[in-house]
């Protein structure tokens, strides 16, 4: 009898060795390092700016707090109203 069992595979080659696989980690490295500092100096105007706007809010919340008591303060007192004379055209002078 003939053994009919088909071969065993082969092992497939790995696509690159073991220098070419650490030159493309390092490649991928040092490219990610450098898109990494490329976004920082993009953002870092941006930051800049919300930092900026953010003081601003702060600013006019405080300024708000500030109106909010005032307004309080002025309710309870009643503002006369002065009536002011209207211009007349022979005021013009």
């Amino acid at each position: 009898m003939e053994d009919v069992t088909p071969p065993a595979p082969k092992p497939k080659p790995e696509p690159f060795d073991q220098l070419q696989t650490y030159v493309l980690v390092q490649l991928i490295v040092e490219l990610r390092k450098e898109w990494r500092q490329k976004r920082d100096e993009a953002i870092a105007p941006l930051k800049a700016e919300i930092a900026e706007l953010k003081g601003r809010l702060d600013a006019v919340a405080e300024l708000k707090g500030k109106v909010d008591a005032l307004l309080t303060l002025f309710q309870g007192a009643k503002a006369e109203v002065i009536g002011l004379p209207r211009k007349r055209p022979s005021d013009a002078a």
